[in-house]
């Protein structure tokens, strides 16, 4: 080289003499990026930045894919391309000799299995599952294996430490199969009997096979618009015979001894019911505690209520003319009617082991119950519930349900009489006689969602480090944690992440734009799976990884705080991951002790933190046990939402503090708290 490159002032020459409405694309042709970084800093001085950057050549990229991919986004930017000399038509041969082509006969000979697996007349369903192409269509018969990790509904239902198969599954299996049969989304039931019970475990699974043949009118007349229907299991040595009942179509309605009822002259709160269950160790999940505005009558055993499915299971790929949670909800309405809404007479749980009649039609999110029930002898009990849909039309009908007891363990001693309004003792170790570790336990399960967590996170880090390879990434904290992701992307491609991810390997391995093409259709299907602040969070994750937005980030224009900000993401991350660690126990027995805390939290924020420590220093009657509860932040910005989250909460009060100086200095006295909260604020000091 004779003379040096004058780089800078030909790029500002040619963007001087562009004349108005010209578009101009740099074109760099050598290895990776090389002028990229410069060009980018020659039009951020010159404050222009509408003339586009092609590359040619890319580390990671086959030379051809890479220049072939150049011409195609200088076509994007309006430029014509030849697209005839890039990939020329292959030539036609058309000196063959003629051929007289008949296709009148078929020699495609395929058997009745391959016809039948290749052309399902329907798709798969979660509780039937598939049709087995093995069985004729007389007497059909699906094969399905239950896995209650990835119904979350299904998980919900748990007895004492086990997840029991409701009987509003089974109503529902034997829906489906009429509904495939028949092509009828409203379907009766009767002579349903619950013969055993199926068990499962959370992260176990079993087979079940539903059989379904026309019930026999005479010995040659098998023409009955009912169907017998059997629902069956693997118990791992045999098949067991789990329930059996007979199904139709629409039009076998009988009316219903029920009538819409509009409420009951005793209110009882929901949550304090579903805590009531709880205590009796039947422990349903946040999907199958539809109950709402439930009252009881006071002279009568009988309860009504109105029943809402979860947001999330509304979004269910799978079809359910009436969901099972919907049946399940109404079938937990005869607890509320036996002991005609008084806690202390609920006793023990009754299970219904047969219904006489079922009549399902398609019903909306929101329905009103109405349930009775009578006691029968040896603790057993019968009863019958309708549900109605907002215009008064019948949508449930369960008639004559027979209920037997469930042993659940140890008895529980009588409810204190401080439910029936008098004062009672109650006696709890003290907090100084105990190890706070055994009393700081984990969560609720959140296992799917946190598996598809580590899905986004993986996906994150692979177009993160995609996004930073064309970019100088600054000294320090960036340089950092772009070294860690690099370490983590190393991980994955050793495997050493297929416990929790078992596709991460594969995304590791495979090309960039291999690996955004997979990116978008994963994560499209992770954010089609959730609602509300889930959703936010998946959102705001992939936000982060975005190209333009990493590039923002890299060169200093914007600071992932503010991302985080938006949609109050980060006040959605803090509410979905801090109930990961139960502190109910350890805060009853602390404030058990000293039931007028005075508590500090440090580096509020958000107040997600705040939200679990006031639900968690409360009575089981709702009374706080907290005398002041200081919320502080290092600077007053929270402050407005968090006084607006927390307004119907007293004795708390909000002050600045920077804990990197002395509290004294800043008003506070010194070993005037007795409790102390600071979560997820290391990075608040010095």
């Amino acid at each position: 080289m004779e003379l040096p490159v004058r780089f800078s002032p030909a790029v500002r020459a040619l963007l001087a003499d562009r004349q108005s409405g010209d578009r101009l694309v740099f074109v760099e042709v050598g290895p990776h990026s090389a002028l990229r970084s410069s060009l980018g800093q020659i039009l951020e001085a010159s404050a222009d930045t509408s003339p586009q950057y092609v590359p040619t050549l890319r580390r990671g990229m086959a030379s051809t894919e890479a220049v072939v991919d150049s011409l195609g986004q200088l076509f994007v930017h309006g430029y014509p391309v030849d697209f005839l000399a890039i990939n020329p038509p292959s030539e036609v041969l058309v000196d063959l000799p003629n051929y007289p082509w008949d296709h009148d006969v078929e020699y495609w000979n395929e058997s009745r299995l391959s016809l039948g697996w290749r052309a399902l007349k329907h798709p798969y369903h979660e509780l039937l599952g598939f049709a087995c192409v093995e069985a004729s269509d007389i007497e059909p018969t699906w094969r399905n294996i239950l896995r209650p990790g990835t119904m979350p509904w299904l998980r919900d239902h748990v007895l004492a430490e086990d997840i029991v198969f409701p009987c509003a599954g089974y109503i529902a299996i034997m829906g489906e199969a009429i509904r495939q049969q028949t092509g009828s989304d409203s379907y009766a039931l009767r002579e349903l009997v619950i013969r055993r019970p199926i068990v499962l475990k959370e992260s176990g699974v079993i087979e079940i096979m539903t059989s379904m043949k026309a019930a026999r009118l005479t010995d040659f007349d098998d023409s009955s618009s009912w169907f017998e229907l059997t629902i069956s299991s693997w118990n791992g040595a045999g098949w067991v015979k789990n329930c059996v009942a007979q199904g139709s179509a629409s039009g076998q309605e009988r009316p219903s001894r029920l009538q819409k009822a509009a409420s009951y002259p005793r209110p009882v709160p929901a949550d304090f019911w579903y805590r009531r269950l709880r205590r009796h160790r039947i422990n349903y999940g946040p999907r199958l505690q539809g109950l709402r505005n439930i009252t009881a009558a006071t002279d009568d055993n009988a309860a009504a209520a109105s029943v809402r499915i979860d947001e999330r299971e509304q979004l269910s790929p799978y079809h359910y003319p009436a969901h099972p949670a919907a049946i399940d909800g109404c079938l937990q309405l005869f607890t509320v009617a036996l002991s005609r809404g008084v806690a202390r007479h609920f006793k023990k749980l009754v299970l219904p082991t047969a219904i006489d009649y079922v009549s399902i039609c398609p019903a909306a999110s929101d329905i009103d119950v109405h349930a009775q029930t009578r006691a029968a002898a040896n603790g057993r009990a019968c009863g019958q519930v309708a549900a109605f849909d907002g215009t008064g039309g019948m949508v449930i009908s369960l008639e004559d349900v027979k209920m037997a007891p469930i042993d659940m363990g140890d008895e529980l001693p009588d409810e204190p009489l401080a439910d029936a309004g008098v004062a009672c003792l109650r006696w709890y170790p003290d907090i100084d006689f105990l190890d706070p570790g055994s009393s700081i336990r984990l969560g609720p399960s959140n296992r799917e969602f946190c598996l598809r967590m580590e899905e986004l996170c993986a996906f994150g880090i692979l177009r993160v480090l995609d996004a930073v390879a064309g970019l100088d990434v600054p000294d320090g904290h960036l340089a950092k944690f772009v070294s860690w992701l690099q370490e983590e992307r190393d991980r994955m491609a050793r495997g050493e992440w297929a416990l929790l991810v078992p596709e991460a390997q594969r995304w590791a391995l495979a090309d960039a734009r291999s690996r955004d093409s997979l990116s978008g259709a994963a994560v499209h299907l992770l954010e089609s799976s959730e609602r509300g602040e889930r959703l936010t969070v998946f959102r705001m994750m992939r936000k982060l990884s975005d190209p333009s937005v990493i590039h923002d980030i890299f060169t200093g224009k914007a600071h992932a705080l503010q991302y985080m900000m938006d949609d109050d993401g980060w006040t959605h991350l803090y509410n979905v991951l801090m109930p990961a660690i139960d502190y109910k126990i350890f805060l009853s027995r602390c404030s058990h002790s000293s039931p007028a805390l005075r508590v500090l939290e440090i580096g509020a924020g958000t107040g997600a933190m705040t939200q679990l420590m006031l639900d968690c220093l409360r009575t089981d009657e709702g009374t706080r046990t907290f005398s002041q509860y200081t919320f502080t932040d290092i600077s007053s910005g929270f402050f407005a939402a968090a006084k607006e989250r927390f307004r119907d909460h007293e004795g708390i009060n909000y002050k600045v503090l920077d804990i990197s100086a002395s509290p004294a200095d800043q008003g506070f006295d010194l070993g005037s708290f007795d409790f102390i909260v600071a979560s997820n604020v290391s990075g608040l000091g010095p």
